[in-house]
């Protein structure tokens, strides 16, 4: 019966959070603001999984297997959803499925670790509505969403000494990317630190070779074989070519400072007494050390992983404190008094609370806010062309559109954006509000897309607002097999 009661909790936030996250999901596509990059290629990669076919992404280019650009086969698991609604909300769906589902792992580790049971629902429910997590949800659809849970559970399996689940769940987390096998092997070294007999030692080091292996495997050769130019994201100059600096760029430029106390102030710094916060040392020193700025701030999906590993480390330092605080003050072996665990963990979950109510900032940013305010059913500059212009185009069609309306139309039409296909167009659907149609190698720009569709042809037949849409000298109607979603 107390099992039963235990999973009341969690079965809650679950459901409420799945809620919750699928409707910021979906508004978002309602409101046309989602993109091409990322969430219309990764309905093109589900889609095409769900069909039991290589997952080709036209919105990079013609033949382009998304294996040639990063190794994440476990978002196959969403493939079913498309068996059941064959539309592109059913990714936002799924997406929030697994975000929410970290609140399984999470309440199992924090509901050991606090006297109170109360605050330990209280960390709980605002771990899961924190502001990386509300970063990853406004990025619509993305592989990092599976990091989150399996991490979780990683950490609350080590902390349970349950080998069966650490090895399971670290094997799922390779699934997840191509850099997910360094963690793998700081996790493994963890396992191999963990004080006793050195009983079950070859696991730890089991985990360190295949997460060290798995990641030479598919960057040097996996993802080589499906891309010319090989593996695209070592992107290190700078450290490569002067390593003396190497911990500097950790915190400079002040952007990543940053980011590094967004991350730490709200769980009181408290994540850096415990051993589980090295596992989010590979994910920032990827981001850290890149030359990427992008990859340095709070914005987007980056630090939803680091941030799930920030607040269980948080909760084991906690625990860790009080215990070094007693010893202090008498024998080693002595357990911590009740009081003072109950005031280290209460100061951590007000600290949790304290530091997500007090950067308004990010709230205003991020989607769980908007949801509740009513800004995320508001249209945005430009949405109702965009709209109109994607309820105009037939489906089955091939369409070379800007990006902003691109992932709009991945689930009825074939599309790419201007620059990277071969393939004849029936249309072009351009942005000049947008100076570049898309971020893509070729990068192209909108006046060259509208000079090149010209050139070719095309002739203006509609205009919305700043959209302008071309059609083709040679347009004949629709053509399901050639031009439709599933088209190659």
């Amino acid at each position: 019966m107390n099992k039963r009661r235990e999973l009341v909790f969690p079965i809650v936030v679950f459901l409420v959070y799945t809620i919750i996250f699928s409707m910021a999901g979906i508004v978002r596509i309602d409101t046309y603001v989602v993109a091409g990059y990322d969430l219309g290629i990764f309905d093109q990669v589900v889609r095409a999984y769900a069909r039991f076919q290589a997952p080709l992404v036209t919105l990079k280019g013609d033949d382009y297997n998304i294996w040639g650009d990063h190794f994440h086969p476990i978002v196959a698991l969403w493939a079913p959803l498309y068996w059941i609604w064959d539309n592109i909300r059913v990714l936002a769906i799924g997406h929030a499925l697994v975000v929410a589902s970290a609140v399984f792992p999470v309440w199992s580790f924090v509901r050991r670790h606090f006297t109170s049971q109360r605050l330990a629902k209280v960390f709980a429910a605002v771990a899961l509505i924190g502001w990386p997590i509300q970063g990853l949800i406004g990025f619509d659809a993305h592989e990092i969403a599976f990091a989150v849970p399996l991490i979780a559970w990683i950490i609350d399996a080590l902390d349970r000494r349950d080998d069966r689940a650490l090895l399971v769940c670290s094997a799922l987390l390779l699934l997840v990317r191509e850099d997910m096998g360094i963690l793998v092997a700081v996790i493994g070294l963890i396992r191999l630190m963990r004080p006793g007999k050195p009983r079950g030692w070859w696991k730890g080091l089991g985990l360190i070779a295949a997460g060290l292996g798995a990641f030479a495997v598919v960057t040097a050769v996996i993802i080589p074989s499906f891309a010319n130019e090989g593996y695209q994201y070592w992107d290190y100059g700078q450290v490569m070519s002067r390593p003396w600096e190497a911990l500097w760029l950790w915190a400079y430029p002040w952007t990543k400072m940053w980011t590094w106390l967004a991350l730490l102030v709200p769980v009181g710094f408290l994540a850096l007494l415990s051993p589980y916060l090295l596992i989010a040392v590979p994910v920032m020193a990827e981001r850290m050390l890149a030359s990427r700025e992008l990859l340095w701030g709070v914005q987007y999906h980056y630090n939803s992983p680091v941030w799930i590993v920030v607040c269980l480390a948080s909760v084991d330092g906690a625990r860790r404190l009080s215990a070094w605080l007693v010893a202090r003050k008498g024998s080693r072996k002595a357990r911590p008094h009740r009081w003072l665990t109950i005031i280290i963990t209460s100061t951590t979950a007000v600290c949790m609370v304290l530091g997500m109510v007090g950067v308004p900032w990010f709230w205003q940013m991020y989607p769980l806010q908007r949801v509740l305010t009513g800004a995320a059913f508001q249209w945005t500059i430009g949405a109702p062309d965009r709209r109109e212009v994607v309820e105009w185009l037939p489906a089955d069609t091939c369409v070379a559109a800007d990006d902003r309306v691109a992932g709009q139309l991945t689930h009825t039409n074939r599309v790419t954006v201007p620059g990277v296909s071969q393939v004849k167009q029936d249309f072009y659907v351009l942005d000049f509000y947008q100076p570049y149609p898309a971020t893509t190698p070729a990068m192209w720009t909108t006046g060259l897309a509208y000079e090149t569709a010209i050139e070719m042809g095309f002739h203006i037949v509609k205009r919305s607002g700043t959209i302008l849409v071309l059609q083709s000298p040679d347009y004949t109607g629709p053509d399901p097999v050639r031009c439709g979603p599933g088209a190659r």
